[in-house]
């Protein structure tokens, strides 16, 4: 069986790894010699159950059942389970050629891990180099390497931390080199995530050759002089990673960290060209916005999520004039609402020339009408600093909403969470005349409701939730909503579940809301029970 070599690829870089595919290829599902994997630190989300090399030719006219276009195949697969995916390779020799690329998207490679001080580099063992070079060969494949769309070289491993070796000696460096230099060999590479490692003039250059049109970039800035600028369509600025996604949170890794540089900043901000941006920590959105201002307007730019504390800044007002198509705007709510000094929300004074695109707002119900007054919003997400967790007060929030729906009824989805649902407050969104889509998340303050609980449930056996059946029988929603999703921690009680059902059929039979479909999830402690009603046409 042929012996897979590592050191050429290490000495010639991306050459050696083109070279290496002209070798005649393994037997189908056998895998090479290769150190044992006991031998190796692995982590579990290097796919490596499944990377075994296969001949590259496609499959034969009557190997598809029902000889489906393989085009219809690969439309199936893409919408299958990684577990599911990889069973399906198993099935033929046809599925497997088809479905094998769709289990590796994503070349993901951590050259060191990160302790929760951001000065203290948990480093890999020198195995872990030999592991790279060895996966970049398959992924390099002429099979393979068409199907890689993303790139993610960070501290953060996409499925966990592995068990390390004790002699952690390995440069990270070396591994960065090697996958930096095999990138050019991925026609249909769109997406880079590049975390807490900085940018050398090599790297940068290698890197500004790519198509790339979503980066994810940490923590790092830029060591060189004359770097060209990259644009690119989205961008993800000092985001948390878990698990390989965004979390819309800093990272408490980079706590120490300075965030993405403003030179940085400068070389990947592009006015005609960058559409999304999303920042959830302050300071480096501050610069973020301060390095925008100074730019010409940026026309091409459609979505902005910004965390609530850059709101008082005087950059925000003067970035949202300059950004003239701007579609959506989503402010993160503030990590910690005990804070006082947060609750004074000033009024931001915006020209009325300015966001005339603006569809989507996602913020404190207090800007609603700032944001909504004279404009075509069309969606609104709506949170409050009234109650921990940023939730609204249903009474300041029914006002806010009736006096919003006199300024503009072209809302059509509204999601909001309160302390507690009301009669004053759906009274208020009824006020919407084309409303479609309607979700609400209550906490169900219990000091606050259960004396209306109680004065309400006048024979003393209905349950809890049965409260709010009786609001929703008191109100006449607009007929175009065809979506109703309340979370409600007012469960059913000691209340059994004949009587449980019972009242849902109740309000079923007296619910006359249209065409809509109304889902009412108790996630409160005890049975979880969900009523769903759908009305006839």
């Amino acid at each position: 069986m042929y012996q897979m070599s590592y050191a050429p690829c290490l000495r010639h870089g991306p050459v050696a790894l083109a070279k290496s595919q002209t070798q005649p290829h393994f037997v189908r599902h056998m895998m090479p010699t290769s150190p044992a994997d006991d031998e190796l630190e692995v982590e579990p989300g290097e796919n490596n159950s499944s990377n075994r090399p296969i001949r590259d030719v496609g499959p034969k006219e009557q190997d598809g059942p029902e000889k489906l276009p393989l085009e219809l195949w690969l439309s199936i697969f893409s919408h299958l389970q990684p577990g599911d995916l990889r069973s399906s390779t198993l099935t033929c020799s046809a599925f497997r050629w088809l479905a094998q690329p769709l289990l590796f998207t994503v070349l993901d490679v951590s050259p060191f891990f990160l302790a929760y001080h951001m000065n203290h580099r948990i480093l890999r063992p020198r195995k872990y180099l030999d592991r790279t070079v060895e996966r970049l060969q398959f992924y390099c494949s002429v099979h393979i390497a068409p199907a890689v769309r993303h790139c993610w070289i960070s501290p953060y491993s996409r499925s966990g931390f592995p068990p390390r070796n004790a002699r952690d000696y390995l440069d990270p460096e070396l591994v960065i080199d090697t996958v930096v230099n095999a990138l050019s060999f991925f026609p249909n590479l769109r997406i880079l995530s590049w975390h807490c490692i900085d940018f050398s003039e090599r790297w940068w250059d290698s890197v500004h050759r790519l198509p790339i049109e979503v980066l994810w970039i940490n923590s790092c800035t830029f060591t060189g002089s004359q770097l060209r600028c990259l644009p690119v369509r989205h961008l993800d600025l000092d985001q948390w990673a878990w698990r390989g996604v965004v979390t819309n949170q800093p990272s408490v890794h980079e706590l120490h960290s300075s965030g993405v540089s403003r030179d940085v900043l400068s070389l990947v901000l592009h006015p005609e060209h960058t559409q999304h941006i999303s920042v959830p920590r302050s300071d480096t959105c501050v610069r973020l916005l301060s390095t925008m201002i100074m730019m010409v307007p940026f026309v091409s730019l459609l979505v902005l999520r910004i965390p609530f504390s850059v709101t008082y800044s005087a950059e925000f007002k003067e970035t949202l004039i300059n950004c003239p198509s701007l579609e959506e705007l989503r402010i993160f709510t503030p990590m910690d609402t005990s804070n006082e000094d947060i609750r004074d929300i000033q009024t931001i004074r915006l020209p009325s020339s300015a966001l005339q695109s603006l569809s989507v707002f996602e913020g404190p119900y207090t800007l609603l009408a700032t944001f909504g007054e004279g404009r075509p919003l069309k969606n609104a997400v709506l949170w409050g600093l009234d109650e921990s967790s940023s939730h609204c007060d249903p009474s300041k929030l029914a006002s806010t909403l009736h006096q919003f729906s006199l300024l503009n009824n072209n809302l059509l989805v509204l999601r909001t969470s309160v302390s507690f649902i009301t009669l004053e407050l759906l009274t208020a969104i009824s006020s919407f005349p084309i409303l479609k889509s309607l979700e609400m998340t209550s906490i169900d303050s219990p000091h606050v409701l259960e004396p209306l609980i109680t004065e309400s449930n006048q024979r003393g056996d209905a349950s809890r939730v049965a409260f709010l059946y009786d609001i929703l029988r008191s109100i006449q929603l607009p007929p175009s909503i065809e979506s109703l999703r309340i979370f409600t921690q007012l469960g059913p009680g000691s209340v059994n579940i004949l009587t449980q059902e019972r009242e849902a059929m109740e309000f079923n039979t007296d619910a006359l809301i249209g065409r809509a479909l109304i889902h009412i999830y108790l996630v409160g402690n005890g049975p979880r029970f969900i009523l769903m009603v759908r009305q006839p046409h």
